[in-house]
């Protein structure tokens, strides 16, 4: 099993001050006493350039607070202008962390409008990274009693104070900056009026490497954050106000929060011209403001009507098929009603046509175009099925058939697969199955038999773990949760661009792994200067590679990525724990209504688990009473943004998640997708 690291998540995984929301883990917020806030607007810097509605903002946002969530106003820390100086705004974080009010697991908000900033500076390690920030009130004015000026507030040192926070009162933290980073200008310079001002400013002055040296003792942790746009675009305000907020307090407004996720939330803002507000996290499932409530559905995508069709904003680089089966909904509520079914035709890479299933749905939507402009229809859309031909070959011992089938449910080519999930299974012969299903203790009572679950796989059945330790009685009911869950597995597990496999193409991204440090206690790390790179065995296309290593509790690794072309790519790791089908999204942080941020450079490399801009690094374990476990690291790569918040899943045996994870270029790029894949054969140290 793989956990991530919790340490700094700078930048893309942890901060970064573009117009963003970072979800939280969150706790039940029924009683809105229970909640906390620190709310920050300043316009009247001395030294920077004066902005007119971050203040309106901060003001609008508690009032939302106080008058929509209820939440008691002495429970709200409110800094504005000269009051949100550097010490006040760091103190903030540690009143709200020192507040003997606040119960570990109580929903915690923090809110910044103001400028925001970016540099590449040398960090400790003395790799040049993107340094983000917020600017305080008193920037760039003097210390006192000291020679020294006012700095910023640099990504690391909020990440800390985060993390510091998380320890004390839990991760129930949601983060939103109304700001940017992106001093050089936004894409284009279309939609931008002479009302507008952005939210950005350039660094005066350099940031010293020992800048809070005394805060960045404690190592920080993984929030989620929303930043109101992409690393090359501004946050802008018009009308003395911020266009992010503005857009933000209208849905939260719209829609119940506590039926509202991190991802249907983004994704539900209006276009906003020259920004794309987007969160990270890995957590953009969760429903806002409450950890312990995920959606029990698919995240939505978003569609639109272009050129007379209805355009899914996914198409094959996200796992859209033609024939999958999707609900349109209205609105972004988890719980809303669909008025529509509709099948995929044709996906594309990043996008897919939609047609009505039915002349029912025809109808339906028809009606719908007849009342709305179709340039302002905003409609979203989850996932039914992923179609025919997708779907896991299952062998059943005749014992386990009789027991768990009618005569007429054991036809081989009969598909199971209900309406509410994604991918099915058929019955199969042993040669090909993926999946064999047996009864365990066939001498048991009735009601005492279990059925045990071994995976077709060639890697696991060398080492001997192609069993699964963990079983279901041998009811159909409790077994198909399992098979559903293994075939959405095997699906993603197995998916790739079959075009690549045709043209005999060679992949475009060279995926390394690194041990990169070491855990010397709890929540302190030593990083390497120098990684130890792990031997991989690669195929000849170089998208399947084979690593075995002695996993220990201690070691920490990062997986390098180097792109072979001249185009920047979006990625997206996640870990597919093959001991219980569990799912696990470990990179790949942005959920976007706009275009977003390649998190790949053209021609460039990406370290994920440097314990920087790549985020935390990975921490291998397998139980004690295990020899050999087996994962699988998968990467997906897009010349387009990526729609796979859908994919994580958790054990199909329990409801807990996998077991310890806790973690553009101007002219025109031909589109295109693909994947790389490291099965990982973990020894357990006592056998090496």
């Amino acid at each position: 099993m793989v956990e991530p690291l919790a340490i700094a998540e700078t930048n893309e995984l942890g901060l970064s001050f573009d117009s963003a929301i970072l979800a939280s883990n969150s706790t039940d917020i029924d009683n809105n006493n229970s909640f906390y806030a620190l709310v920050i607007g300043i316009n009247d810097y001395p030294n920077l350039d004066r902005l007119s509605g971050a203040i309106a903002d901060a003001d609008r946002v508690v009032k939302f607070l106080s008058t929509n969530l209820q939440v008691p106003l002495d429970h709200i820390i409110n800094l504005r202008n000269e009051e949100a100086s550097r010490a006040a705004i760091i103190q903030g974080f540690f009143k709200l962390r020192d507040d003997p009010r606040i119960v570990k697991g109580d929903p915690i908000f923090i809110y910044y409008a103001g400028h925001g900033g970016s540099r590449r500076e040398k960090r400790n390690s003395g790799a040049a990274n993107e340094v983000q920030v917020i600017f305080p009130y008193d920037y760039g004015g003097q210390e006192l009693e000291s020679d020294r000026l006012i700095n910023c507030i640099p990504d690391q040192t909020i990440a800390t104070l985060l993390n510091s926070l998380s320890e004390e009162k839990g991760n129930n933290i949601t983060v939103v900056f109304d700001s940017c980073h992106s001093a050089s200008g936004s894409r284009d310079g279309s939609g931008v009026f002479p009302s507008m001002q952005p939210r950005c400013a350039p660094l005066l002055h350099d940031i010293p490497c020992d800048l809070d040296d005394d805060i960045l003792g404690a190592a920080p942790a993984r929030q989620r954050k929303s930043p109101a746009c992409g690393s090359r675009e501004k946050a802008w305000e018009q009308d003395q106000q911020g266009r992010f907020t503005t857009a933000l307090l209208e849905v939260l407004q719209s829609c119940p929060v506590e039926k509202l996720t991190y991802h249907n939330l983004i994704i539900s803002l209006p276009d906003l011209i020259n920004q794309s507000p987007h969160c990270y996290g890995a957590n953009k499932s969760r429903v806002i403001f409450n950890s312990r409530i995920s959606s029990p559905q698919n995240a939505y995508i978003p569609v639109t009507f272009e050129r007379e069709a209805l355009t899914l904003g996914a198409g094959t680089s996200s796992g859209i098929t033609s024939g999958s089966i999707w609900e349109l909904h209205l609105s972004v509520a988890y719980d809303s009603q669909p008025f529509g079914r509709f099948t995929a035709k044709g996906p594309r890479v990043s996008t897919t046509t939609l047609t009505p299933f039915t002349e029912e749905d025809k109808r339906s939507i028809e009606l719908i175009l007849a009342q709305k402009s179709r340039l302002q229809l905003r409609l979203y859309a989850r996932q039914l099925n992923a179609g025919t031909g997708n779907e896991l070959k299952v062998w059943f011992s005749p014992q386990a058939a009789r027991m768990l089938f009618h005569d007429s449910d054991r036809e081989t080519s009969q598909i199971s697969m209900p309406s509410k999930h994604e991918v099915g299974y058929i019955h199969h012969s042993r040669e090909g199955a993926d999946l064999e299903v047996e009864i365990h203790n066939i001498d048991s009572a009735p009601e005492s038999l279990e059925v045990a679950f071994s995976i077709c796989d060639s890697i696991a059945q060398a080492h001997g773990v192609s069993k699964i330790e963990q079983r279901k009685p041998a009811q159909r009911r409790n077994v198909e949760s399992v098979l559903f869950a293994a075939a959405r597995w095997n699906w993603h597990l197995r998916r790739i661009n079959e075009q690549h496999i045709k043209e005999g193409r060679h992949s475009v991204i060279e995926m390394g792994m690194y041990k990169v440090g070491q855990s010397i206690r709890a929540n302190r790390r030593e990083l390497f200067q120098d990684p130890e790179s792990v031997p991989v065995t690669y195929d000849e296309a170089g998208t399947a590679g084979l690593v075995e290593f002695v996993a220990r509790s201690r070691d920490l690794y990062g997986i390098k990525l180097s792109n072979k072309r001249s185009v920047p790519l979006y990625v997206s790791m996640f870990f597919f724990d093959a001991t219980d089908f569990s799912i696990v999204h470990l990179f790949g942080h942005s959920a976007s209504n706009g275009q977003g941020d390649p998190e790949l450079p053209a021609d460039g490399e990406l370290f994920i688990g440097d314990a920087v801009d790549g985020g935390s690094p990975l921490k291998f374990t397998i139980p004690l009473t295990k020899k050999v476990e087996v994962g699988h690291l998968k990467i997906f790569w897009s010349t387009d943004p990526l729609e796979l918040d859908h994919v994580p899943q958790p054990s199909a045996f329990d409801s807990r998640s996998s077991r310890g994870v806790t973690k553009v270029s101007k002219h025109r790029v031909m589109k295109d997708w693909g994947t790389v894949c490291l099965t990982l054969v973990q020894h357990s140290p006592s056998e090496r």
